[in-house]
Protein backbone atom coordinates (compact mmCIF):
# COMPACT_ATOMS: atom_id res chain seq x y z
CA UNK A 1 0.00 0.00 0.00
CA UNK A 2 2.49 2.58 0.93
CA UNK A 3 4.82 1.47 -2.80
CA UNK A 4 1.17 2.42 -4.30
CA UNK A 5 0.68 5.53 -2.33
CA UNK A 6 4.51 6.77 -3.28
CA UNK A 7 3.73 5.96 -6.96
CA UNK A 8 0.55 7.97 -7.02
CA UNK A 9 2.07 11.12 -5.06
CA UNK A 10 5.07 10.71 -8.16
CA UNK A 11 2.69 11.15 -10.96
CA UNK A 12 0.70 13.67 -9.21
CA UNK A 13 3.49 15.56 -8.45
CA UNK A 14 4.58 15.60 -12.06
CA UNK A 15 1.11 16.54 -13.46
CA UNK A 16 1.23 19.35 -11.08
CA UNK A 17 4.74 20.56 -12.43
CA UNK A 18 5.42 18.86 -15.51
CA UNK A 19 5.20 16.16 -18.00
CA UNK A 20 7.16 12.94 -17.67
CA UNK A 21 8.51 12.14 -20.47
CA UNK A 22 11.47 9.32 -20.19
CA UNK A 23 12.94 10.08 -23.64
CA UNK A 24 16.13 10.65 -25.09
CA UNK A 25 17.25 13.99 -26.36
CA UNK A 26 19.71 15.59 -28.12
CA UNK A 27 21.88 18.89 -27.47
CA UNK A 28 22.34 21.51 -30.30
CA UNK A 29 24.83 23.40 -28.58
CA UNK A 30 26.99 23.67 -25.58
CA UNK A 31 24.60 23.75 -22.64
CA UNK A 32 24.92 24.59 -19.28
CA UNK A 33 23.97 22.08 -16.46
CA UNK A 34 22.19 23.61 -13.68
CA UNK A 35 21.27 22.42 -10.39
CA UNK A 36 17.34 21.79 -10.13
CA UNK A 37 16.36 23.94 -7.13
CA UNK A 38 18.55 27.25 -7.09
CA UNK A 39 19.45 27.00 -11.00
CA UNK A 40 23.00 27.73 -9.87
CA UNK A 41 25.81 26.35 -12.69
CA UNK A 42 27.10 23.06 -11.93
CA UNK A 43 30.49 23.68 -13.93
CA UNK A 44 29.16 20.62 -16.27
CA UNK A 45 28.32 21.02 -19.94
CA UNK A 46 26.54 19.03 -22.89
CA UNK A 47 28.64 19.60 -25.78
CA UNK A 48 26.48 19.50 -29.01
CA UNK A 49 25.33 16.18 -30.52
CA UNK A 50 25.25 14.67 -27.24
CA UNK A 51 22.25 12.57 -25.65
CA UNK A 52 20.55 13.16 -22.57
CA UNK A 53 18.15 10.84 -20.42
CA UNK A 54 15.12 13.12 -19.80
CA UNK A 55 13.62 12.31 -16.73
CA UNK A 56 10.49 15.08 -17.07
CA UNK A 57 9.88 18.27 -18.63
CA UNK A 58 8.15 21.52 -18.30
CA UNK A 59 8.18 24.77 -20.08
CA UNK A 60 11.49 25.75 -20.23
CA UNK A 61 13.63 22.66 -18.49
CA UNK A 62 14.04 19.37 -19.22
CA UNK A 63 15.25 17.56 -15.96
CA UNK A 64 17.73 14.84 -16.63
CA UNK A 65 20.26 12.94 -14.83
CA UNK A 66 23.65 13.80 -15.62
CA UNK A 67 26.83 12.66 -13.47
CA UNK A 68 24.58 10.31 -11.38
CA UNK A 69 22.24 13.25 -10.03
CA UNK A 70 19.32 14.75 -11.28
CA UNK A 71 19.68 18.33 -12.98
CA UNK A 72 18.72 20.98 -15.20
CA UNK A 73 19.26 22.05 -18.81
CA UNK A 74 17.19 24.95 -20.54
CA UNK A 75 14.86 23.16 -22.80
CA UNK A 76 15.46 25.54 -26.00
CA UNK A 77 18.48 24.13 -26.67
CA UNK A 78 17.94 20.46 -27.41
CA UNK A 79 15.56 17.92 -29.71
CA UNK A 80 13.76 15.26 -29.01
CA UNK A 81 16.28 12.49 -30.47
CA UNK A 82 13.13 10.10 -31.80
CA UNK A 83 9.57 9.66 -31.56
CA UNK A 84 6.61 11.65 -32.70
CA UNK A 85 7.69 15.58 -31.76
CA UNK A 86 10.74 15.70 -33.67
CA UNK A 87 10.61 15.76 -37.35
CA UNK A 88 11.85 12.71 -39.52
CA UNK A 89 11.21 13.15 -42.95
CA UNK A 90 9.32 10.44 -45.37
CA UNK A 91 10.82 8.50 -48.34
CA UNK A 92 11.22 11.72 -51.05
CA UNK A 93 11.05 14.67 -49.01
CA UNK A 94 14.24 16.66 -48.26
CA UNK A 95 15.32 16.30 -44.54
CA UNK A 96 14.26 19.51 -42.37
CA UNK A 97 17.09 21.84 -41.70
CA UNK A 98 17.67 21.60 -37.69
CA UNK A 99 20.02 24.42 -36.07
CA UNK A 100 21.06 26.15 -33.36
CA UNK A 101 20.34 29.76 -34.11
CA UNK A 102 22.33 32.70 -33.68
CA UNK A 103 19.81 35.14 -32.37
CA UNK A 104 21.32 38.02 -32.05
CA UNK A 105 23.87 40.89 -33.46
CA UNK A 106 26.38 43.20 -31.08
CA UNK A 107 29.06 44.93 -30.20
CA UNK A 108 31.90 44.65 -27.90
CA UNK A 109 31.91 47.83 -25.43
CA UNK A 110 35.44 47.40 -24.07
CA UNK A 111 38.52 45.26 -24.33
CA UNK A 112 37.18 41.56 -22.37
CA UNK A 113 38.25 38.78 -21.56
CA UNK A 114 36.93 35.98 -23.20
CA UNK A 115 35.80 32.54 -21.66
CA UNK A 116 34.67 29.13 -21.48
CA UNK A 117 33.33 27.23 -18.60
CA UNK A 118 33.25 22.83 -18.91
CA UNK A 119 33.50 20.52 -15.72
CA UNK A 120 35.98 22.45 -14.44
CA UNK A 121 34.90 25.63 -14.35
CA UNK A 122 35.48 28.71 -16.38
CA UNK A 123 38.88 28.85 -18.49
CA UNK A 124 40.16 32.16 -19.77
CA UNK A 125 40.37 31.75 -23.59
CA UNK A 126 41.80 35.33 -25.13
CA UNK A 127 40.65 38.30 -25.39
CA UNK A 128 38.16 40.60 -27.37
CA UNK A 129 38.60 44.52 -28.58
CA UNK A 130 36.10 47.00 -27.94
CA UNK A 131 34.29 47.51 -31.11
CA UNK A 132 34.35 44.07 -32.01
CA UNK A 133 31.40 43.06 -33.93
CA UNK A 134 29.75 39.75 -32.81
CA UNK A 135 26.96 36.87 -33.34
CA UNK A 136 25.38 36.46 -29.77
CA UNK A 137 23.84 33.27 -29.12
CA UNK A 138 22.64 33.29 -25.86
CA UNK A 139 21.87 36.20 -22.93
CA UNK A 140 22.45 35.00 -19.24
CA UNK A 141 21.86 36.75 -16.13
CA UNK A 142 25.70 37.93 -15.46
CA UNK A 143 27.15 36.88 -19.15
CA UNK A 144 26.83 36.73 -23.03
CA UNK A 145 27.61 33.68 -25.18
CA UNK A 146 29.51 34.81 -28.32
CA UNK A 147 30.86 32.67 -31.13
CA UNK A 148 34.73 33.44 -31.05
CA UNK A 149 36.98 31.48 -33.14
CA UNK A 150 34.36 29.41 -34.42
CA UNK A 151 32.69 28.07 -31.15
CA UNK A 152 30.28 29.15 -28.16
CA UNK A 153 32.23 31.32 -25.69
CA UNK A 154 31.88 33.67 -22.82
CA UNK A 155 32.08 37.56 -22.22
CA UNK A 156 30.59 39.53 -19.10
CA UNK A 157 27.14 40.95 -20.12
CA UNK A 158 27.73 44.33 -18.80
CA UNK A 159 30.14 44.58 -22.13
CA UNK A 160 28.41 43.65 -24.99
CA UNK A 161 25.51 45.95 -26.11
CA UNK A 162 22.71 44.05 -28.80
CA UNK A 163 22.07 45.68 -31.82
CA UNK A 164 20.05 43.70 -33.91
CA UNK A 165 19.36 39.96 -34.92
CA UNK A 166 21.06 37.93 -37.26
CA UNK A 167 18.65 37.75 -39.92
CA UNK A 168 18.94 39.42 -43.41
CA UNK A 169 16.13 41.16 -44.93
CA UNK A 170 14.51 43.92 -43.65
CA UNK A 171 11.16 42.46 -42.59
CA UNK A 172 9.31 42.62 -39.67
CA UNK A 173 11.20 40.26 -36.71
CA UNK A 174 8.68 37.69 -35.40
CA UNK A 175 9.05 35.32 -32.14
CA UNK A 176 7.88 32.05 -32.49
CA UNK A 177 5.25 30.90 -29.57
CA UNK A 178 4.28 27.11 -29.05
CA UNK A 179 0.82 27.01 -26.74
CA UNK A 180 1.84 25.81 -24.04
CA UNK A 181 -1.11 23.06 -23.97
CA UNK A 182 0.29 21.65 -27.50
CA UNK A 183 1.51 18.36 -27.45
CA UNK A 184 4.63 18.74 -30.42
CA UNK A 185 7.79 21.11 -29.35
CA UNK A 186 8.20 21.92 -33.15
CA UNK A 187 7.13 23.32 -35.61
CA UNK A 188 7.68 22.66 -39.63
CA UNK A 189 8.80 25.64 -41.62
CA UNK A 190 7.02 24.45 -45.45
CA UNK A 191 8.00 24.69 -49.43
CA UNK A 192 4.05 26.29 -50.15
CA UNK A 193 1.74 27.94 -47.72
CA UNK A 194 -0.13 24.37 -47.09
CA UNK A 195 0.12 21.98 -45.11
CA UNK A 196 0.77 19.25 -47.45
CA UNK A 197 3.94 20.95 -48.92
CA UNK A 198 7.49 19.04 -48.17
CA UNK A 199 9.51 20.17 -44.54
CA UNK A 200 12.29 22.57 -45.11
CA UNK A 201 13.14 23.74 -42.05
CA UNK A 202 11.77 23.56 -38.64
CA UNK A 203 11.60 26.16 -35.69
CA UNK A 204 11.10 25.24 -32.10
CA UNK A 205 9.83 27.94 -29.15
CA UNK A 206 11.04 31.63 -28.77
CA UNK A 207 13.06 30.73 -32.11
CA UNK A 208 13.50 34.38 -34.41
CA UNK A 209 12.17 34.58 -37.58
CA UNK A 210 12.11 37.52 -40.24
CA UNK A 211 8.80 37.62 -42.28
CA UNK A 212 9.08 38.89 -46.08
CA UNK A 213 5.07 38.40 -46.68
CA UNK A 214 1.93 36.69 -45.06
CA UNK A 215 -1.53 35.92 -46.65
CA UNK A 216 -4.18 33.48 -45.84
CA UNK A 217 -2.69 32.33 -42.95
CA UNK A 218 0.70 31.82 -43.66
CA UNK A 219 3.85 33.91 -43.84
CA UNK A 220 7.00 33.64 -45.70
CA UNK A 221 9.87 33.97 -43.59
CA UNK A 222 13.53 33.99 -43.41
CA UNK A 223 14.34 31.39 -40.49
CA UNK A 224 18.13 31.17 -40.10
CA UNK A 225 21.05 33.40 -41.04
CA UNK A 226 21.86 31.70 -44.23
CA UNK A 227 18.86 33.49 -45.60
CA UNK A 228 16.75 30.31 -46.13
CA UNK A 229 13.07 30.99 -46.52
CA UNK A 230 9.88 28.69 -46.04
CA UNK A 231 6.30 29.01 -45.02
CA UNK A 232 5.08 28.88 -41.36
CA UNK A 233 1.50 29.49 -40.13
CA UNK A 234 1.44 32.90 -39.42
CA UNK A 235 -0.90 31.98 -35.92
CA UNK A 236 2.66 30.75 -34.50
CA UNK A 237 4.37 34.17 -34.73
CA UNK A 238 4.70 37.04 -32.13
CA UNK A 239 5.67 40.61 -32.89
CA UNK A 240 9.13 40.89 -31.26
CA UNK A 241 9.73 44.59 -30.62
CA UNK A 242 12.93 46.80 -30.70
CA UNK A 243 14.93 44.53 -33.33
CA UNK A 244 14.35 44.51 -37.09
Amino acid sequence: MKKLLGIVSVVVFMFMVGTAVSETWISDDYVRVRDPQTHADLYWQVSPGETVNVLWADDYWLHIMYNGQECIVYKEYFTPASGGTSYTPTQGQPAAKRRVQNKYLGVILKDSKVYREDAYGKEYIGRISAGTQVVVRTIGKFDVGIIFEGRLAYVDKDNVQITGVNLPGNGQVYKVVIPENANYNVVPIRDVADKSGNKVGEVIHADLVREVERAGGWSLVIFDDQGNEGYIRTMYLQEYPNYR
